[in-house]
């Protein structure tokens, strides 16, 4: 009898650390999604022929709605950059300001909304850097989940 209680309780021991070791706890990895984005003029809506570049390379946390990250940009002046709701060659409307213009590199922390966070999940969302020869915008990559 003493020897069948044991058993038992060695079965529901090794049945409790299986099953608390199965039931995982998001981690912060798991609510951060890594985005990328390479901007160029031949991106833009009509493409324009610039040869400046820049670089997006961040997150979005899911947890937090905080989307960050650095852009790096060259042969460019910027006067805005923006997170912009639109397809491949379309203009669309800015969603998310990326802060104020600084020189290269840039580190950007904003917070998206609901709408802003929901656009940029589907895919539908490009960086877009203005420029005082090209106001609407000089260079534009989409963002892309990595």
């Amino acid at each position: 009898m003493k020897m069948k209680r044991t058993r038992t309780i060695v079965a529901v021991f090794l049945f409790s650390a299986i099953a608390l070791v199965s039931c995982k706890k998001e981690s912060a990895s798991e609510s951060e999604q890594p985005y990328t984005a390479n901007c160029n003029g031949d991106s833009q809506a009509p493409p324009n022929g610039s040869t400046a570049t820049a670089t997006f390379n961040g997150k979005y946390n899911s947890s937090t709605g905080t989307f960050s990250g650095t852009l790096t940009y060259s042969g460019i002046t910027p006067t805005g950059w923006y997170v912009q709701k639109g397809t491949t060659l379309v203009n669309g409307e800015i969603i998310a300001s990326l802060g104020a213009v600084v020189t290269s590199p840039v580190s950007i922390n904003i917070q998206l909304s609901a709408s802003a966070a929901a656009e940029l999940k589907a895919g539908n969302c490009y960086v877009n850097i203005q420029s005082a020869a090209y106001p609407s915008g000089e260079i534009r990559g989409k963002l892309v989940a990595k």
